[in-house]
């Protein structure tokens, strides 16, 4: 290819730069008319002979790149330089870092003193960047030289030739080429990263719904089996059935009656709690609304038991409260226990609230903190109270039989909790929640809930026979 056109291809490149670089030669150069540095006036007739030994200085505004002509001692009537061949190069950086947009070359007469070395006789500065529409000529330039003060100093003269610097250019453009080339292949490479992970996603959510299709369907069969069978059953000992329940009631009802050997008169249980030495009092099952004035508290009293009673909420026992450890109110008719200041309870540590009626848990159960065992099942609790993981010392909260919707998230951080309830609460989706807390559910299941272990050990067939369908479909 033809330098021309090599030229041409590079300029008309996408990846040529705004300012073309260049590269410049002075050829020649004159000065004319210099002041008297001694005198400080102008002399018309030649460079003033005797009086200077003038040099001229040639430098670049960006980078520093400076140049200078010989000196010419007792300069007459000639201040010529001619076959001077210095050259410098104006790349994309040069030309653009001047504050005018292009290169400026400051030419400078200075005269040569043995005394005082170089003095300054006048500047003046060029934007060679504007000459450079005159490629591959020489171009003359002539121009006035400025005192300090802004007053002539003489004239100068040069020639100039520019022409474009195509290494240069070529190599701007090369490394523009490469660098265009490296980030369409990143991008690519992203792309396609992106692409692939996509539809690994997409795969293994198919492969989880079939997974969970075939779970969901193996359970139901089971299901539907085992309801048969029950029925069956069912129609079959119905009689013996009926006898059994009748015989478990009335042992109950047996139970109830002497249960400890306590009358139904909360007078003999106070007797009773004063013969055991007042530690605990049992005042279960005597359809109690609030608690009886008349009566007398026990300070050493640390087990309550109050279940199977009418109450609405706590009984008014006072400073008593700071002693108890123990308190079982459920079966009563408590429906919030927002009115009772739970910081009169330092050591409670089992509290048993189930089967009441309460839609929420009080605000004021966090400060329990020595609380272990919490039962609330069999209520209509909806939430938590904000900062339930205050309740740092916890092993056991049942929850089971509620009306929860979602769990705070501060639930994960009950360091000692490890048996959690959560069953039968039809609005809450177990599937959701954090793994932690759906493993507590499961390991609940496993160890305590037989349905629960029967339906988890069915799930875990069900998802082995969906992976051995898919190994043999692979």
């Amino acid at each position: 290819m033809s330098e021309p056109n090599l030229l041409e291809t590079l300029l008309t490149s996408p990846f040529a730069p705004a300012i073309t670089p260049f590269k410049g030669t002075i050829k020649k150069c004159s000065v004319r008319e210099l002041i008297n540095v001694e005198t400080g006036r102008l002399t018309f007739s030649g460079i003033q002979a005797a009086a200077n030994d003038p040099f001229v200085k040639f430098e670049l505004n960006d980078p520093k790149w400076s140049e200078r002509t010989k000196q010419i001692d007792n300069a007459g009537d000639s201040g010529d330089w001619n076959d001077l061949n210095i050259s410098f190069k104006c790349d994309e950086t040069t030309l653009s870092s001047s504050s005018s947009g292009g290169s400026i070359l400051t030419v400078s007469c200075l005269d040569h003193n043995s005394i005082t070395s170089h003095v300054f006789i006048g500047n003046v500065e060029i934007d060679i960047s504007n000459l450079a529409d005159n490629m591959n000529i020489d171009v003359g330039y002539e121009a006035e030289l400025k005192q300090k003060s802004g007053e002539k100093a003489g004239i100068v003269k040069f020639t100039i030739e520019l022409k474009i610097d195509i290494e240069a250019l070529q190599s701007i453009i090369v490394k523009g080429e490469a660098e265009a080339k490296r980030k369409a292949e990143e991008d690519a490479r992203k792309a396609k990263a992106e692409e692939d992970a996509r539809l690994a996603k997409e795969q293994r959510k198919r492969e989880e719904a079939a997974a969970k299709a075939a779970a969901d369907k193996a359970a139901k069969e089971k299901e539907t089996r085992n309801k048969a069978e029950a029925e069956t059953e069912t129609r079959k000992s119905g009689e013996q059935n009926v006898n059994k329940f009748k015989a478990v009631e009335k042992a109950v009802m047996m139970t109830k009656k002497t249960r400890k050997g306590f009358s139904d008169n909360i007078l003999d249980r106070m007797a009773d709690c004063q013969l055991g030495g007042q530690k605990e009092l049992d005042i279960a099952q005597l359809s109690l609304v609030d608690y009886p004035e008349d009566c007398k508290i026990y300070p050493n009293i640390s087990k309550l038991i109050a279940f199977g009673n009418k109450f609405t909420d706590l009984p008014d026992l006072g400073d008593w409260y700071r002693r108890i450890e123990y308190m079982d109110l459920s079966r009563n008719g408590i429906s919030n226990l927002d009115n009772i200041d739970f910081t009169l309870m330092p050591v409670l540590k089992y509290l048993d609230i189930s089967r009441n009626i309460m839609k929420k848990l009080s605000s004021g159960i966090i400060n329990l903190i020595r609380l272990e065992k919490l039962e609330a099942h069999r209520n209509q609790i909806d939430e938590l109270p904000v900062g339930i993981s205050q309740l740092k010392s916890i092993t056991r909260l049942n929850l089971e039989y509620n009306n929860l919707v979602t769990l705070p998230e501060e639930l994960e951080d009950m360091p000692n909790l490890h048996d959690l309830n959560l069953n039968n609460n039809p609005r809450l989706d177990l599937n959701s929640l954090p793994s932690n807390i759906q493993n507590l559910q499961m390991k609940r299941r496993l160890l305590y809930d037989k349905q629960g272990r029967r339906q988890l050990v069915q799930r875990a067939l069900g998802y082995r026979d969906a992976a051995k369908m898919k190994a043999a479909m692979l």
